[in-house]
């Protein structure tokens, strides 16, 4: 059995002033350092495997798409020197999959965000003297506009959200973001001094809130970029906190590498703790999904 940390802590919930709130740590196992496999509290019937795709297009401007067309038969004209990028609007549908032993408990996840493909086409000489058309694609995603999605587990649904890129700018936020940002970020040491290394393992999380429904409950989740953890209420009351793997990093030496852990509220376990620990995970794919596309 494994043993959990209780520990007791002052926390500025919104709307009720101060009240003590008493912990539990409950860790989760990344199985693989580069597979997002794991497993709640070394129970194996809790595994679970973050399925992700890549983002696909829901729809597009024809105009655009016309573009498209004509930049392709510009290149294929005007031989090996001529490049070509064109942009299309389109709205994004992103889907991920938490896949748990029990099939009946997978979550399907869907989000829906406006943004851009954007092609690059260069004609390029072969090595046997043909030409060929290269097309490069990169894709863009408009995370200050309206993003939007589910979670469905079978037919039913769980969630509905939407996110937030800025969390401390949004005024209906004010309350959570003042708590969540009021935490400060512990640099997290190493035996190895190279300095790039040591950002490295210290480099922020994105930065995001979620805000919607979970079942009949109103959800808020925000996610404090500097401290590396990511706060869940339901009906405006903090429920955990959790503190991902950092070791998702090929470069992450061994002895740097930790335990991801949920640090729950004994007093609001309204759920089983395996439904937590999907929400838990589901914040996980989308802090990993707004640093993806948020380079560009």
């Amino acid at each position: 059995m494994i043993r959990l940390i209780i520990i007791l802590v002052f926390l500025s919930v919104p709307s009720f002033g101060q009240e003590i709130i008493m912990f539990d740590s409950i860790p989760i196992t990344k199985l693989y350092k580069l597979r997002p496999s794991y497993q709640l509290m070394n129970n194996e019937k809790d595994n679970i495997f973050i399925k992700t795709k890549e983002p696909k297009p829901n729809s597009y401007t024809g105009k655009e798409a016309g573009n498209d067309v004509l930049s392709s038969l510009a290149v294929a004209m005007f031989g090996n020197w001529y490049s070509h990028e064109t942009s299309r609007e389109v709205l994004w549908e992103i889907k991920a999959e938490l896949k748990a032993e029990e099939k009946m408990k997978n979550w399907q996840i869907t989000t829906f965000a406006e943004g851009e493909l954007i092609k690059e086409k260069t004609r390029v000489e072969n090595d046997d003297g043909s030409y060929s058309n290269v097309t490069e694609k990169w894709i863009r995603i408009y995370w200050d506009k309206k993003v939007i999605g589910f979670i469905y587990e079978g037919l039913k649904k769980v969630s509905e959200y939407e996110l937030i890129i800025y969390p401390k700018e949004d005024t209906l936020l004010s309350n959570y973001a003042e708590e969540v940002f009021s935490d400060q970020p512990l640099a997290l040491k190493s035996e190895y001094r190279n300095r790039f290394y040591r950002e490295m393992i210290n480099s922020p999380i994105s930065e995001y809130a979620i805000t919607g429904k979970w079942f009949d409950k109103n959800l808020v989740i925000i996610a404090n970029g500097s401290c590396r953890n990511t706060w869940f209420y339901l009906d405006d009351k903090l429920v955990f906190v959790y503190y991902p793997a950092i070791n998702k990093m090929i470069s992450v030496q061994k002895k740097d590498r930790n335990t991801p852990y949920i640090m729950i509220n004994k007093q609001k376990m309204d759920f089983d703790m395996f439904d937590y620990y999907r929400l838990a995970l589901f914040s996980q794919f989308m802090s990993e999904l707004v640093f993806e596309y948020k380079k560009f």
